[in-house]
């Protein structure tokens, strides 16, 4: 074996075939022998050898010694790309990946194993950084890839467009059934539904990986192509969080059954199942304090605690699971199935970890029903509350008829309104359709509504509910908590505020609140106002764009973008602030759904400023705080650069907007428009 030649290969592997044992020496010799020869054609040699046995591990060890010795040779880098696809290991793959792509000499290589990978891998990212490192090698690739290679650059140029003909245009592309799989592949990786869609039928499943026919499968499902993205959901073998995607597809598509069969909830019970206890009221929410700490859990937090102040005895359920959904695994020790905040008590279905997901809505209103019950026979409340999303509220209803009391469903957004902003496909698929016509139905069969905006009064109505029944009760501000404070001077240097007017945004940073048009703003103000500065506190999926974003704007040295703070420093950082933009930009989801933190900076009397959507134009009114024209640029720089010139301006805006939220909307007077509902309907 010191020598290794090709003909020595036969008795080797003769030899090899005796046993188990024999083979474990044979692979053995093999790596020894290249350890020794590292080298282009020993490494070939050991892969034509190995490959009669179980070597693949041996083989990436040899390679990787091929790789120090040669960093330039991608050759080594494909059997390892192989045996990820081969393996599912696609993370391993990606790593792999990025080492392959530096690589300069290409002897013997088959660039057609990069594409296998850049399809297993199935980012967009990845696959155009591997289609541009074979443009720029293919003429050294093999010769069989040469004439394809323009085939392919054709291809992406198809998926890549809008043109209304491209669909039969990749038909045409995938003339036979190696083409159309190609293609299938390449339209996993770069998420483009047209291309799944129209070579749906000519692909054969078996012939795709498993993260390919899930990604198909949810590419299909989000492009409204429902009963075929059910067919791919339903190839996913296995367990794990592919499968788990899968199956809400599958839960989703079942549910649909609800709107199909005209569900409804049952008929309330004759009698009360117990004793009502007056001014007692179970509140059924989707999450709460101290888990999640959005918007939602703010409010239902700030209009509780003003209800106890109203003399009412308050509890709260959330769904069973809630909250080993929000919290990291290692804090999972810190989780409580009952507790108390001001007043509050907060109950957790734990359900021993598992979450119970909304789909299937059967299994999803049955067991969240039954925890509601249970925890009514507790507390004997006279009323059922119930805080969007729709689904959190059917199940309060169904408890609500089952326990003969009234039930009242909150609105604070319509999920479906917001994904259609996102994506207006989204309109035309059942989901759509389902999702509408869950949120119309549990307005609907609720006793009574309450809209957080004029514009979800209005959206409710225009979807058939009782005008009647619905009551305006918008978001509002604990103004003891958020009151005026003295600028914190030690974060002020740790920021380098000092001196400085400080535009600040402490929140979410989601697609809708237009921070592009902030950022912009800045830009064009930076060079006539050297004192500003822009303090972005909060994370999201906005944030590394914005990261970027400022970078590109060449803003970094005026924009501070800190993340997430923890929940109780957010005063001290608001106390840093001189202006509050809200800049949302419009869309479905922003003209009907209002922010908690335009009220925040008011009680803190900070100067507002706000694009003109629908539910901000309902208060802000020009003494409180000023609109500029929405997803305006210019406007925008104007009334930005009014507030920076004008600091008496800014004091007599901050002074009017704290007056106006301690009369309009403290969360002890929203609350008592909530207790008058209660006693409408037997509760007071």
């Amino acid at each position: 074996m010191e020598s290794c030649p090709e003909a020595d290969s036969a008795p080797l592997l003769e030899w090899a075939r005796r046993g188990e044992g024999y083979n474990r020496v044979f692979v053995r010799e093999v790596e020894r022998y290249s350890g020794k020869h590292v080298s282009l054609e020993t490494y070939q040699r050991a892969e034509r050898l190995l490959t009669q046995g179980e070597g693949d591990m041996t083989l990436i060890r040899i390679g990787n010694q091929l790789k120090a010795a040669r960093p330039d040779l991608l050759y080594p880098y494909l059997h390892e790309i192989r045996f990820g696809i081969a393996k599912n290991r696609v993370k391993s793959s990606g790593v792999v990946f990025e080492g392959a792509l530096t690589c300069t000499d290409l002897t013997d290589a088959d660039l057609a194993v990069l594409y296998d990978g850049a399809h297993s891998l199935l980012t967009v990212a990845g696959f155009y950084d591997v289609h541009e490192y074979v443009r720029r090698h293919v003429e050294a690739a093999p010769i069989e890839l040469q004439p394809a290679f323009p085939r392919i650059d054709e291809l992406l140029a198809l998926v890549g467009s809008e043109e209304a003909d491209r669909g039969p245009r990749i038909t045409t592309w995938s003339a036979t059934p190696e083409d159309a799989l190609f293609a299938f592949r390449t339209g996993c990786a770069l998420r483009d539904p047209v291309t799944l869609t129209v070579l749906d039928d000519c692909v054969d499943i078996g012939h795709l990986t498993k993260q390919q026919t899930a990604r198909a499968a949810s590419v299909l499902w989000k492009a409204g192509n429902e009963d075929r993205a059910v067919v791919h959901a339903r190839a996913v073998t296995g367990t794990g969080v592919l499968k788990r995607r899968a199956r809400r597809i599958i839960d989703e598509h079942e549910s649909f059954a609800y709107m199909a069969d005209s569900w409804t909830p049952p008929p309330i019970r004759a009698t009360p199942l117990h004793t009502p206890v007056p001014r007692s009221v179970l509140h059924v929410l989707h999450n709460s304090l101290p888990y999640r700490t959005t918007g939602a859990a703010n409010r239902t937090q700030g209009l509780l605690s003003g209800l106890v102040k109203n003399g009412y005895s308050i509890s709260a359920i959330t769904p069973p699971g809630f909250p080993y959904d929000d919290v990291p695994p290692e804090k999972f020790d810190t989780i409580t199935a009952d507790h108390e905040i001001q007043g509050v008590s907060y109950h957790h279905l734990l359900n021993d970890g598992i979450v119970i997901p909304r789909f299937r809505l059967e299994a999803f209103l049955a067991s969240y029903t039954i925890g509601i019950m249970e925890q009514a026979q507790r507390d004997s409340p006279a009323l059922i509350h119930s805080a969007s999303n729709a689904y959190n509220a059917l199940a309060g209803t169904v408890a609500a008829r089952k326990l003969g009391l009234p039930s009242i469903y909150e609105v604070r957004g319509l999920n479906e309104e917001g994904r259609r902003s996102r994506d207006e496909r989204y309109t035309n698929t059942h989901q759509y359709v389902f999702a509408k016509h869950i949120e119309t139905l549990a307005a609907h069969e609720a006793d009574r509504v309450i809209a957080i905006t004029e514009g979800l009064r209005d959206t409710l109505i225009e979807r058939g509910v009782d005008a009647g029944k619905i009551e305006v009760v918008p978001n509002g501000v604990d103004t003891v908590r958020f009151g005026p404070l003295e600028r914190d001077q030690a974060l002020a240097r740790q920021y380098g505020l000092e001196g400085k007017i400080v535009l600040g945004y402490i929140g979410s940073l989601n697609w809708y609140e237009g921070h592009d048009l902030l950022f912009e703003a800045v830009r064009r103000l930076k060079p006539r106002h050297p004192e500003m500065r822009l303090l972005i506190v909060g994370g999201g999926q906005e944030y590394e764009h914005l990261l970027r974003l400022r970078s590109e704007l060449g803003i970094e040295d005026v924009v501070i973008m800190l993340g997430k703070v923890p929940f109780e420093q957010v005063e001290a950082h608001y106390s840093l602030i001189d202006i509050a933009p809200i800049t949302r930009s419009s869309s479905p989801v922003t003209e009907t759904t209002s922010p908690l933190k335009p009220f925040e900076a008011m009680a803190m009397e900070k100067t507002l400023l706000s694009s003109d959507v629908a539910v901000m134009k309902e208060f802000v009114n020009g003494e409180n705080g000023l609109l500029y024209t929405k997803d305006d640029a210019d406007s925008l720089e104007s009334v930005l650069e009014r507030l920076l010139l004008d600091p008496d301006l800014r004091d007599r805006l901050g002074r009017a907007g704290r007056e106006w939220v301690i009369a309009k909307r403290d969360w002890t007077t929203l609350a008592a428009q909530v207790a008058a509902i209660y006693k409408e309907l037997g509760a007071g």
